[in-house]
């Protein structure tokens, strides 16, 4: 493990994928050397976050022989290594289990998820009608009838106002105000943050389930990962920002099983 990161560092790689890739071999070491014992949930998310690394490094055909000279110049050094050097990680386990291992957590329930809605569309409704009312009056629209002019503006205000509210803070900080209070986050399937994209993606599926009368909302109760449709579709889960009570962290590690 150590040879391969220190390798695709003198190589500047991408410092996340580097990061993601070290990881997996940590716990790889972990699993050989000290008997770890990984759950599904860590074999899911290793998993994805492998064949997100595969999709983003892999190289065309035109480039695979000199990935080839460079994956040789690396198993030459590696078969170079110290041979005690295997022994100096098992001793080294022990110590530094905590250190490397992710955190777990649960999936955010019904009434958690449900409480935080009822804070968000409040103040998203504020900041709408704030919003929607300042540009009324900077346009100086006519009041009366319905327009064309004032449909375009409502949701123009809507969409914005969703942006500032929801999907910014989303991608940025994992929250908006009522999840931050009630200890949720939102997250993609490898546990990161979501892109921009994919969280304004994720506001306006939700936004239309309203107009559904919230039926999409009923896939929660019959997703393992308690996922609603706009979940789903965006390829995002909602989860308790304190790790897992009474875990320590996703794997059940017995060092001291031989």
């Amino acid at each position: 493990t150590d040879e391969i990161v220190k390798e695709l560092r003198e190589s500047n790689f991408d410092p996340k994928d580097e990061a993601d890739l070290k990881t997996i071999l940590q716990v790889a070491d972990l699993v050989k050397f000290a008997k770890a014992k990984p759950s599904g949930e860590i074999h899911e998310e290793f998993l994805n976050t492998a064949f997100s690394f595969v999709n983003k490094t892999k190289l065309e055909e035109s480039l695979l022989q000199d990935e080839r000279r460079s994956s040789e110049s690396l198993t030459t050094k590696t078969s170079m290594a110290p041979a005690n050097t295997s022994d100096v990680r098992q001793e080294g386990q022990e110590e530094n289990v905590n250190q490397l291992l992710p955190l777990q957590h649960d999936f955010a329930g019904f009434w958690r998820r449900s409480i935080a809605h009822l804070i968000d569309i409040n103040l998203f409704s504020i900041l709408f009608m704030a919003l929607y009312l300042g540009a009324f009056i900077v346009i100086k629209l006519e009041e009366g009838e319905l327009t064309a002019g004032k449909i375009i503006l409502g949701v123009s205000c809507l969409f914005i106002s969703a942006v500032i509210y929801y999907a910014y803070p989303q991608h940025k900080f994992r929250k908006t105000i009522g999840k931050k209070l009630l200890g949720i986050e939102v997250v993609n399937v490898e546990y990161g943050n979501i892109s921009f994209m994919q969280s304004i993606g994720r506001i306006i599926i939700r936004l239309l389930s309203h107009v559904l009368i919230l039926l999409p909302y009923l896939s929660f109760f019959f997703t393992r990962k308690k996922q609603t449709v706009h979940d789903l579709m965006a390829k995002t889960i909602v989860i308790k920002k304190d790790k897992k009570e009474g875990y320590q962290d996703l794997l059940d590690v017995d060092i001291n099983r031989k």
